[in-house]
């Protein structure tokens, strides 16, 4: 029988060794900063590959600033189209990989914070990869389109509707793509705000 005297060490003793083994079990923290940081390299990794999208009009008025469709012109056309497709493929890749890495963080234990940040985060990688292949791919292929229109020297008709077709594209691209970067900040708000970097 326990005395009066000896009951507070024993509760002493019962509360270290709860805490000895909740050290067991405990927040998984090593491991989610780990997958972390192997999402925030997909993710950067992503963000390059979208700034050379995002340039690739550019390339593209380049390209035919001088309003000639020459045979230079034509077949740097179709390498920077054929570069660009196969940049949707590696965004396309690389959001999938990101997203894999990130959602490891929901399996660990971990701060409940931690995995209503991962959630948002999911919910942009999830729209980027709605932008990619429903925006993106339609209007790279479009410009491809554009390419062999203007290489096989089509009716100007035919011409003008593609590219009345690829301006309907880009407008909707620009919808999609402001809700991807919404999406992409609010995560990054929460983020921030909950103080998770610290």
């Amino acid at each position: 029988m326990i005395n009066k005297k000896n009951w507070g060490a024993v509760l002493l003793i019962a509360a270290l060794a709860g805490t000895i083994f909740a050290g067991g079990c405990g927040l998984q923290i090593e491991e989610a900063n780990d997958a972390l940081s192997k999402a925030s390299a997909h993710q950067q990794e992503a963000e390059e590959i979208l700034l050379r999208l995002k340039a690739f009009p550019q390339e593209w008025e380049t390209l035919f600033s001088s309003g000639a469709a020459g045979p230079d012109q034509i077949a740097q056309a179709r390498q920077v189209v054929q570069a660009r497709g196969a940049d949707v493929e590696a965004l396309e890749e690389t959001l999938k990989a990101w997203g894999r890495e990130i959602k490891t963080i929901l399996t660990l234990n971990v701060d409940q914070k931690v995995k209503d940040y991962v959630e948002l985060k999911l919910q942009a990688i999830n729209c980027w990869e709605s932008y990619t292949a429903g925006n993106l791919r339609p209007i790279i292929s479009l410009y491809g389109e554009i390419v062999e229109l203007l290489a096989y020297d089509r009716p100007s008709a035919e011409q003008e509707a593609a590219v009345q077709e690829l301006a309907g594209l880009v407008k909707q691209s620009s919808e999609a793509l402001k809700e991807c970067e919404e999406r992409s900040k609010k995560a990054d708000d929460f983020f921030e705000d909950n103080k998770l970097g610290k």
